[in-house]
């Protein structure tokens, strides 16, 4: 499993990742009036989900199970069940994992 680093400093801002044999954009945003962040997920250019929140333990693009979503799962996780997805936690007590250990961020 590999971890998904969120450069919250950069925030908005888009990645490209390669998993399986396919390369995903991923746009991340950040509500700071609520503090919760989402994620938009795209392939060449076609958009396939957009908005979607980080919430713990529960995977990134779950619902929209196609063969256009990658096969691997992201999942914000961490220590405490409990604990929420803010600013504060993500990269500090809650991590995004990757199903794939071969993923690579590009």
């Amino acid at each position: 499993m590999a971890i998904l680093t969120i450069e919250k400093e950069r925030l908005p801002y888009s990645f490209d990742m390669d998993m399986g044999t396919r390369t995903y954009t991923f746009d991340v945003r950040y509500n700071n009036k609520h503090d919760y962040f989402t994620m938009d997920i795209s392939q060449g250019g076609t958009p396939l989900a957009l908005g979607v929140k980080l919430v713990w333990g529960v995977p990134l693009f779950e619902s929209m199970e196609t063969t256009d979503f990658p096969l691997e799962s992201i999942v914000p996780y961490g220590s405490d069940p409990e604990e929420l997805v803010s600013w504060e936690t993500l990269g500090n007590s809650v991590f995004l994992n990757v199903g794939d250990e071969n993923a690579v961020i590009v």
